[in-house]
Parts: C-alpha cells; sequence; structure tokens
C-alpha cells in the first residue's frame, strides 16, 4: 500500500511538473507565424506574428504578387532574365543600399516584395519611421523609409523617378507614398493603439479615389462625333508609367461601333503616353448612330494581357 500510495505521489508530481513546463513552454514561446499554421499572409520571417494588419493590406498588392503575377512570368521569361528579378524578389534594400538596385534574394521568392525587403537591414534590425519601441526587434528609426530615394531603387529602371522630377513633386521627397501609401487609422500591432499608418496595398490603377483625383474623363457628343477627353490633374508621372509594355486603353462603344485609342510608350506613334498635366483627346465618328455611348480607361500590362489582368480604371458616358 506504501509503495502504492508513492508511486501516486510521484505520478502526481510527474503531471504536475509536466504541466508546469507546458505552461513555461507556452509563456516563452514565440508567437506562431505562418509557418506554424497560421491563416496569416505569407511573408519571411514572422513580421505577421505581431503585423497582421499591415499584412492583410499588403496582401494581393503589387507588392505581393511582384514574383507571382502572369504578366511578370511572360516578361522575364519565366523568370529567366536576371536583370528583372532583383526588383520582384529583392533582398534587403538597406543591405544593397537605398537608392541602389536590389539585389535578388535567394528564398520565399514568391512573396515578392515583402516586409523584409524594405524594412530589415543585414544586422536583422528593423527600420520604421515612428520611432516606437519594441520589445521583440530593435527599431531604427530611418529618415530615407517611404522616400522618392527609397522608392526608385526599383522604380526608378523604366524613368519613373525622371518623370516625377520633372512635375511640381520634384522637391517633394515622400511624393510617392503621398499618393500610392494613403494615410488609414489602424493598430501598429496586434491589439495595439489604433494610430495612423501608411496602407501597404499599394493600390493605383484600381483605386477609385485616387483616380477620381489624379485623372479626370470626360465625354460629350458634338458635331457628329463623340468627343472624349482625358486629363492629368494630379499624377507625378506618366500615364501609364513603368515597363514599356503596359498600356492604357480609351474604349468608345456605341451600339455595334466599337473604337479604341492606345496611350503606351512602344506605340506605333513612339511615346504616346499622357504627360502630367496634359490632355489626351479622341473623336469618334457616330457614323448617325444614336444612343447612350460608354467609355472606359482600362489599365493593361501588355497588348495581349488577359481579362483578369485588364483592370477598368474610370468610366464615362454620354447621350449621343
Amino acid at each position: 500500500m506504501r509503495r502504492s500510495l508513492r508511486s501516486q505521489r510521484l505520478v502526481c508530481v510527474g503531471s504536475l511538473t509536466g504541466l508546469v513546463s507546458l505552461g513555461l513552454l507556452a509563456l516563452t514561446a514565440p508567437r506562431p507565424s505562418y509557418t506554424e499554421g497560421s491563416a496569416r499572409v505569407r511573408v519571411r520571417g514572422k513580421c505577421n506574428s505581431c503585423h497582421k494588419q499591415s499584412g492583410e493590406g499588403w496582401k494581393g498588392s503589387p507588392h505581393q504578387t511582384a514574383w507571382t503575377n502572369p504578366t511578370f512570368a511572360k516578361l522575364s521569361d519565366e523568370h529567366a532574365k536576371t536583370a528583372c528579378l532583383g526588383c520582384h524578389a529583392p533582398d534587403s534594400l538597406q543591405g544593397t543600399g537605398v537608392g541602389k538596385e536590389p539585389a535578388v534574394r535567394d528564398s520565399v521568392q514568391d512573396s515578392g516584395v515583402d516586409c523584409a525587403g524594405c524594412h530589415q537591414d543585414a544586422e536583422s534590425k528593423i527600420h520604421g519611421s515612428s520611432g516606437l519601441k519594441s520589445q521583440d526587434h530593435e527599431v531604427v528609426v530611418d529618415t530615407k523609409l517611404g522616400t522618392v530615394e527609397m522608392c526608385g531603387s526599383c522604380h526608378s529602371k523604366y524613368g519613373t523617378v525622371e518623370e516625377l522630377k520633372a512635375t511640381k513633386y520634384a522637391n517633394d521627397p515622400k511624393a510617392c507614398v503621398t499618393c500610392h501609401m494613403s494615410v488609414e487609422e489602424r493598430p501598429l500591432v496586434d491589439d495595439g493603439a489604433v494610430r495612423k499608418a501608411h496602407s501597404h496595398s499599394f493600390r493605383s490603377k484600381d483605386n477609385a479615389e485616387l483616380l477620381k483625383k489624379g485623372l479626370a474623363l470626360e465625354a460629350k457628343a458634338e458635331g457628329g462625333k463623340l468627343v472624349v477627353t482625358l486629363t492629368s490633374k494630379e499624377v507625378g508621372h506618366k500615364v501609364p508609367s513603368g515597363f514599356d509594355t503596359k498600356q492604357v486603353v480609351l474604349e468608345v462603344t456605341l451600339g455595334d461601333l466599337q473604337k479604341t485609342a492606345i496611350l503606351t510608350k512602344n506605340g506605333d506613334g513612339g511615346d504616346t503616353r499622357l504627360a502630367p498635366g496634359a490632355t489626351f483627346t479622341f473623336e469618334v465618328p457616330t457614323e448617325g448612330k444614336k444612343g447612350k455611348a460608354t467609355v472606359r480607361v482600362l489599365h493593361k500590362p501588355s497588348a495581349d494581357a488577359s481579362a483578369e489582368e485588364t483592370k477598368v480604371m474610370l468610366t464615362a458616358e454620354a447621350d449621343v
């Protein structure tokens, strides 16, 4: 009986020790990351263990899909053109040097331009602009974060930064993020205080608010024709900007009549893109047709872009 009681006491003590050990492990275990069964969007490292809302904003963005989108696969010959790769799966910009084109990283390339690409340096310190402290990692206050110089590390390659320097925005070091990283209110970390922070969705061609501010589309019938105008009001670069295959298409439909005009850098007419402050006019003879004309402004990453890749930027209607 004594042995039995002693055995039971040992079992109880052993069980209690095990529970205490498990409790300590639970307290000291790292926060979960996507690699440990989390439903959070995939990034390198464990950024999303604390910064869920930033990650959710970035999910589906042009930065997140920079490596995986079909247009890039086609234009880079299925990732064979090495000159294209560094900006679509960059190693740390902080490590390469802000303003310099980054090297391509050798891991998790399908997460595109991710958190570490812009925020983490070679010593794993996290660069930010808020100055807030963190118990999980060292924070470096970085005045170059979100500047034109930083964005230009990749976006100067096809002339976007040079286009910007020829506009009224030339002396604004934060001109890029002012439009493409709008300010929103959200916690910086999970369960943290709500504060003002920049969105990481990088939406532009499908951002109705931004497009309404930047471009004006008008259509009116006069003298047997439909006159369509597209004006660049508050855009700091040409439309479209970026790599040469991009197109902005003005599409006019009136019954069975359909006409298009293409704004692009490699079109038959050379560089037909819309410059900052300029107006493009498209006149379409109505051929005696009556009805409601529909005008759409479409953004296509390439001439043969699929319907899924084509974005409707603006629409307008006019009675003919």
